[in-house]
């Protein structure tokens, strides 16, 4: 009895101090932004336990999460939206302004994604794409392709539900990429590499020096844009965590693992002829 209280306070522990991984990462950003960065809340579909069985990607938690983590960093690292997840504790607000989850289905019978936002009873379907997703689930397929939508169908689709009067801010380009960009977006004085002090965070095998890790660098994403080096950083860092919460009853610990997938095959999208790329996926 005693160990069972132990563990559960442990986990209880665990997830307050992730849940910052979206809170207190997203933001420590640049001091006074132009545009304050909007908040969008993600929700989690209420019905999942009540999924026929053959609509369920082999009973796993992962498959919902990869889908969900990549409509998240489409607002996050495409729109430069701070965001909030219900599954790590941090709560919606009142009036369903600006919240979204996003719906998976497998199997035989009508197999699909669906973004939504706002909360019942006035929700309201954004997006829906038809998949061929078959069980067993090719989970490769999977983060390959919901990459990709980060970057093209999900920011449109959260776009689509935001509020009237939310502004987006302007979100850095990585400096050797933003040339061709400058009309868009903030080119940067920076060579994209990953401060000393967050490498030797991530080289630390402890939760406090990893989640330490993935919050600085969410922040330095936001200042200063992305680079190879830092979206590598980041999949260490999240599969780090990942494997750190893998015995925690939460979903936790496959927050962690879909980010990590999705940061690595982000990595791969933006050089597919990159090593670095294929040395993290």
């Amino acid at each position: 009895m005693r160990r069972t209280t132990l563990i559960c306070t442990a986990a209880a522990l665990v997830a307050t101090l992730v849940g910052g991984l979206c809170t207190a990462a997203d933001e420590v950003a640049a001091p006074s932004p132009a545009v304050a960065r909007p908040i969008t809340y993600f929700d989690r579909y209420e019905d999942w336990y009540g999924l026929p069985v053959e609509n369920r990607a082999d009973g796993s938690f992962l498959a919902r999460e990869i889908v969900r983590q990549a409509l998240m960093i489409a607002a996050r690292d495409e729109l430069g939206m701070l965001t909030r997840d219900v599954l790590l504790g941090e709560p919606l607000p009142d009036d369903g302004t600006n919240v979204y989850d996003v719906l998976s289905f497998y199997g035989p019978k009508n197999p699909h994604i669906a973004v939504v936002c706002g909360q019942k009873p006035e929700q309201k379907t954004l997006l829906e794409i038809p998949t061929d997703y078959h069980l067993p689930l090719d989970y490769q397929r999977l983060t390959i392709d919901m990459e990709a939508l980060t970057r093209t169908k999900f920011p449109t689709a959260i776009k689509d539900g935001l509020s009237a009067n939310t502004e987006l801010p302007t979100v850095p380009t990585a400096a050797k990429n933003a040339e061709a960009d400058k009309d868009q977006a903030t080119v940067l004085a920076n060579d994209g590499v990953v401060p000393k002090e967050i490498e030797e965070q991530l080289a630390e095998m402890s939760f406090t020096s990893q989640f330490a890790a993935v919050r600085k660098l969410h922040a330095v994403i936001y200042d200063s844009g992305e680079s190879p080096e830092r979206l590598g950083a980041l999949v260490r860092g999240y599969a780090n965590l990942g494997l750190m919460t893998e015995y925690f009853s939460s979903p936790i610990n496959r927050v962690c693992r879909a980010r990590s997938l999705l940061y690595a095959q982000r990595m791969a999208a933006k050089d597919s002829r990159s090593a670095l790329a294929e040395e993290h996926r």
